[in-house]
């Protein structure tokens, strides 16, 4: 599995069908492969602006850790009236022969702006 938003495997917190996040400096994902043979060497992750792309970071090596923050990301807030940019969270494991599971890809990220301080006016008063 490949899960964007949370570090513990649990269920994404969808709304809409995106997962949607406020930092726009990095993505939390968490990620499972079983190989029963040669078992799991290492995970491979990739973020992108489509399905499977990596045109914001190249797949790299997330170690045997089977969540992480992916970090040093540059990510763009998502306009609401467009859906764009969204971002997707691409991942794949090597086993302990050194072949590469299907690459999976992340339900899309949308980022909106961080919560701000301020009035809340509930009614007409």
């Amino acid at each position: 599995y490949l899960r964007a938003g949370v570090l513990d495997g649990s269920a994404e917190e969808r709304i809409d069908g995106f997962v949607w996040q406020a930092d726009t400096e990095g993505i939390q994902a968490s990620w499972l492969a079983v190989d029963g043979e040669s078992g799991i060497q290492d995970y491979w992750v990739s973020v992108g602006t489509s399905s499977g792309a990596e045109d914001i970071l190249p797949f790299t090596n997330m170690g045997s850790e089977r969540a992480g923050y992916i970090s040093g990301l540059t990510l763009s807030l998502t306009d609401h009236n467009t859906n764009t940019p969204v971002y997707y969270v691409s991942a794949k494991a090597r086993n302990g022969a050194g072949s590469y599971s299907t690459t999976i890809t992340s339900t899309p990220i949308f980022v909106v702006d961080e919560d701000k301080a301020g009035y809340v006016t509930d009614g007409p008063e």
